[in-house]
């Protein structure tokens, strides 16, 4: 166990003469100085547990160098030595220099020893609440970290690492409101996998799983920006979020391409028949007032989708709607 380390100063030689003698056999390391600012310099670098000072100092005077020490480091205890000190001196101690014992001049060794030793125990007092304070700060903070993250987990779907359709519902809302409060336009891409059902009945889930993260992969590829917004929307259905944005078409031939490149073959047709997309898209400028809901929009960019596919699926149709 470390021993604790006492700072005495006094501008009177006989006074630090008096004090190490009636500490030479204390379980303390001591230090003494006649110098106030000699002692501001060594609390400056090193830890004391408590400091001791004179109350009346030519240079600089006791209460100011409890200060001093004080901003330095607050936690070391405080005593004042004090002979026939004013009542103003008393009280400037206890309010500006946080002092919390008094040492009578002349003193009994037991005095000092029993003082010294309070003041000691009260130091340790401080220095546990301080552990104990970081010890429950870092917990929280490490609890804080693992619920911000599995907050985070919440809004992912664990398959393909695009936003789930909480994730897409939240940012919807937002960007749906933010392109109302600036007066911009949102588009929306609603994308699904064409056939996939006869993908998991033919070869199983797993690999139709195989199927639905390279199709993630491709549209995610495929953004142009990094605020560009894509979730799965649930099952082989995915959406695609375009703040301010007029490039949803160029974004739409991204994926078809991305996903031509890949050349899945469908398990259910004959070699050569690769897996594909449908697209449905539409924009808005929400301020205009044209949808009173995101939900009113979505579903114009749906139904878009919906035409794709009786069209003959593996292409994109725009909503004359939007």
């Amino acid at each position: 166990m470390n021993r604790h380390r006492l700072l005495f100063v006094d501008d009177e030689k006989k006074i630090l003469t008096s004090l190490k003698r009636n500490l030479l056999d204390s379980p303390y390391d001591c230090d003494y100085f006649s110098d106030p600012k000699q002692a501001l310099l060594s609390i400056s670098e090193n830890r004391y547990a408590v400091i001791v000072s004179d109350i009346k100092m030519p240079e600089l005077g006791g209460v100011e160098f409890l200060e001093k020490a004080g901003e330095i480091d607050p936690l070391p205890t405080r005593i004042i030595l004090t002979g026939n000190a004013e009542l103003s001196d008393t009280i400037d101690s206890i309010n500006n220099a946080k002092v919390q014992f008094y040492l009578q001049k002349p003193w009994r060794k037991e005095a000092l020893l029993k003082t010294i030793t309070e003041a000691v125990a009260l130091f340790d007092e401080a220095s546990d609440k301080i552990k104990t304070i970081s010890i429950l700060e870092k917990k929280v903070n490490s609890y804080g970290a693992k619920v911000d993250k599995l907050e985070g987990l919440a809004y992912i779907d664990p398959l393909t690492g695009l936003k789930n359709r909480r994730g897409f519902d939240e940012t919807f809302t937002e960007r749906w409101l933010s392109a109302i409060r600036h007066k911009r336009s949102l588009s929306l891409i609603v994308v699904d996998i064409d056939r996939f059902k006869l993908i998991n009945d033919t070869i199983g889930h797993s690999e139709g799983d195989a199927v639905l993260k390279k199709i993630a992969g491709a549209i995610r590829s495929s953004l142009l920006r990094p605020d560009d917004f894509a979730a799965r929307y649930g099952g082989e259905e995915f959406a695609i979020i375009l703040a301010d944005s007029d490039k949803s078409e160029e974004v739409a031939q991204r994926i078809q391409q991305s996903v031509c490149d890949l050349k899945i073959q469908h398990p259910a047709f004959e070699a050569g028949f690769n897996v594909s997309v449908s697209m449905g898209i539409s924009s808005t400028r929400p301020h205009e007032g044209k949808y009173q809901k995101p939900e009113e929009f979505f579903h114009v960019a749906d139904m878009a989708l919906y035409q794709a596919k009786n069209e003959g699926r593996g292409r994109y149709i725009i909503s004359m709607d939007s």
